[in-house]
């Protein structure tokens, strides 16, 4: 027997939806509002206008310009 509601063009954005919602939850989403993997180590860096791990790479604006060198 076919069932119209469980075929693919009507169960399929229901699962997309969920997926969505799922993945805005903030504890179970890895990224920052720029894509940035934060559990990875990674951060947004504006000057470079990419992610950037502060260990590797050194980001301009992140310097602290009062800091005593």
């Amino acid at each position: 027997m076919y069932y119209p509601m469980y075929h693919s063009r009507y169960v399929l954005p229901i699962i997309i939806g969920f997926v969505k919602s799922v993945m805005s939850i903030p504890y179970l989403n890895p990224y920052d509002k720029d894509g940035c993997c934060v559990s990875c180590g990674y951060t947004w860096c504006d000057t470079l206008l990419k992610c950037i791990r502060t260990w590797e790479t050194e980001c301009p604006e992140l310097i602290n310009p009062f800091e005593k060198v």
